[in-house]
């Protein structure tokens, strides 16, 4: 293989309510046909990961929760999309876990905000308290106290819509910085912080493709545009920032696009592979 491109999904390829970016298929298809690995670094859930992994049929490794688990991609027919999404046993291939007394005292912190926390399993998403921005599928499981949480929790996420009170979480999580790693990210219907083990950043997924598939860095090229996609553009050989990426994201990434367009990535993409 020559390389690895992997792509944050929400607004650097995919977009709320308009899907991929324009022409993202059949440029993947085109680096492909290079030797080039296309795959996906997102702080989604693995319940949606795995269908947008396999709708854009992958066939690498690609990590959901902001690197905490990496993939091997879904085996699936196209009409077994439908199906809930939890990964099969076979298909964890690390996992970063965050102990009870971790979760038990950022639930705990979320909770004396007014605001409660989801958290993420294998196979389970647990609510506890007050949810904003969330819709609730059915599977997902409710704590009734906080002696139910459990060990092994592969990441948190605290919502809610006032963005300076999303600062104030934020402020106070940096002294917990020993035992997570997190980040706040703002946008127009209010704020998320995603809490992960300590040091499960998106640069593990690059990590992966150097130790385990012996990609050297110079041929790894990450493409993101928020404060979560930093780690990953910043470590991998060849980091995009996209044109609406904040300044600290820019300022870590080896080029900056400069059209906000929907089809921006694929046409670099192509450009630069082409």
């Amino acid at each position: 293989m020559r390389g690895v491109v992997m792509c944050d999904l929400d607004g650097t390829i995919y977009f709320a309510e308009r899907g991929f970016a324009p022409g993202l298929t059949e440029t993947f298809q085109m680096i492909n046909s290079v030797g080039v690995i296309t795959t996906i670094n997102t702080a989604r859930h693995a319940r949606t990961g795995r269908v947008l992994a396999a709708t854009l049929g992958l066939q690498h490794p690609y990590a959901c929760l902001t690197g905490g688990v990496i993939f091997q991609p879904p085996k699936w027919q196209e009409d077994d999309l439908d199906i809930p999404s939890f990964p099969q046993p076979d298909e964890i291939l690390q996992g970063f876990r965050m102990s009870k007394k971790l979760v038990t005292e950022v639930l705990q912190l979320a909770e004396t905000m007014g605001l409660g926390g989801r958290v993420f399993y294998d196979r389970d998403v647990y609510l506890y308290k007050k949810q904003e921005l969330y819709v609730k599928w059915p599977e997902d499981l409710e704590y009734e106290s906080l002696d139910q949480v459990a060990d092994g929790a592969l990441q948190m996420f605290i919502t809610g819509v006032d963005h300076e009170l999303g600062d104030k979480v934020a402020a106070r999580l940096k002294v917990m910085t020993d035992e997570c790693s997190f980040y706040l990210f703002h946008h127009q219907d209010g704020f998320e912080i995603a809490v992960n083990p300590k040091g499960v950043t998106k640069a593990k997924l690059v990590d992966f493709y150097m130790e385990k598939m012996k990609i050297p860095r110079n041929a790894i090229m990450a493409v993101g545009d928020s404060p979560g996609d930093a780690p990953m553009i910043e470590k991998a050989g060849i980091g995009v920032a996209t044109a609406l990426a904040p300044k600290e994201v820019k300022e870590v990434a080896d080029v900056v696009l400069d059209t906000p367009s929907l089809d921006a990535v694929p046409k670099f993409l192509r450009s630069y592979y082409g």
